[in-house]
């Protein structure tokens, strides 16, 4: 049996491929959940055994949380989290930006969500302090706690391993993956690591008291080596090590 937690850790056991063929496939289903359990992905391990960054997964997080809510997700994320952390703007459409992609009932669950800098650094603020905002926890402290406890077996030397099967060049500093939180080490500072398209990043390096933003609008290029996601990530990563913690120290 699948279940919610297993899909939160990217563990569902399906075939997911990343590559853009399967990904472009999967946005033109009219119906993500019939792609889910339907004969366009298999069931290739036991739920909860492997890990495999699926963006399939993620989907299924965001139309189980509609289908129980009973209301369009950027309500919920106003009330929940916008309104209280003082993000005026956001938008997170129902089409992935592929064209020919379908319209689906819930928001695009694995990317799409568009933040101002500022927005991104109130929800990157909110992470620092354990997902408070001043007086008021926005964010139980507790589920923060479990969404960045490391996933047993998906470190660094896995994730780097996974990455080079799929032919996309590691990202520094990777030290594993919690429900959806990409975690980081830099130079003995463990960080959380919330990354999106385009070189969109925020990490949060709780002993240093430190916050480090990025939005940033790469786009595919021809020939490129590495996809602009990962340059920019990776671009991140080199300021954070390279510039920003030297100066602190």
């Amino acid at each position: 049996m699948i279940t919610l937690r297993h899909c939160l850790a990217m563990q569902s056991g399906l075939g997911w491929r990343n590559d853009m063929d399967f990904a472009t496939a999967f946005s033109r289903a009219a119906d993500p959940v019939a792609f889910f359990f339907g004969d366009d992905i298999e069931v290739v391990e036991d739920p909860g055994t492997a890990w495999v960054y699926s963006a399939c997964d993620s989907q299924m997080v965001a139309e189980t949380l509609r289908t129980a809510i009973g209301r369009p997700l950027t309500e919920a994320a106003r009330e929940w989290l916008a309104d209280p952390l003082g993000i005026r703007e956001f938008k997170w459409p129902r089409t992935v930006s592929i064209p020919g992609a379908a319209t689906w009932r819930a928001e695009i669950g694995p990317s799409e969500m568009w933040l101002s800098p500022r927005g991104l650094a109130r929800l990157g603020f909110c992470l620092l302090n354990h997902g408070s905002q001043g007086r008021r926890q926005v964010v139980p402290r507790r589920w923060l706690e479990l969404a960045t406890a490391p996933t047993p077996g998906v470190d660094g030397p896995f994730l780097q391993d996974f990455y080079a099967q799929i032919g996309v060049p590691p990202v520094r500093a990777m030290s594993g993956y919690g429900l959806h939180f990409g975690l980081k080490d830099f130079d003995g500072h463990p960080v959380i690591s919330v990354a999106g398209s385009g070189g969109q990043y925020a990490f949060v390096v709780r002993d240093l008291d430190l916050l480090i933003v990025q939005t940033a609008g790469l786009a595919p290029g021809e020939g490129d080596a590495v996809p602009p996601s990962q340059a920019g990530l990776d671009g991140g990563v080199d300021i954070a090590l390279d510039a920003i913690l030297p100066a602190l120290h």
